[in-house]
């Protein structure tokens, strides 16, 4: 079984439309995984609560699939510090 975390749009998706395994999504919204094939689950990665949860059953998985977070669109030269450690502290992951 295969865990696509972040499934809800870009990469997650994509890999969610074209694998073929049994797997579950997780969404912060999951009405938006609605046009996906598997188990959903809400899950906000910024919640550690919400990523415990996906593990208490202590389902096995064959590959857990991270496409979760926030881009800030610039470039990655403008970038400082304090945008990347942001980026760092959004998740719990």
């Amino acid at each position: 079984m295969q865990m696509i975390v972040g499934a809800s749009s870009g990469i997650g998706t994509a890999i969610a439309l074209r694998s073929k395994e049994e797997k579950v999504l997780t969404s912060r919204n999951i009405k938006k995984l609605s046009h996906l094939k598997g188990k959903k689950v809400e899950c906000d990665v910024t919640k550690e609560g919400d990523i415990a949860r996906l593990f208490k059953p202590k389902t096995m998985y064959d590959s857990v699939i991270y496409c979760a977070g926030f881009a800030k669109p610039d470039a990655v030269s403008v970038l400082d510090t304090m945008d990347m450690d942001q980026a760092d502290r959004k998740s719990v992951v």
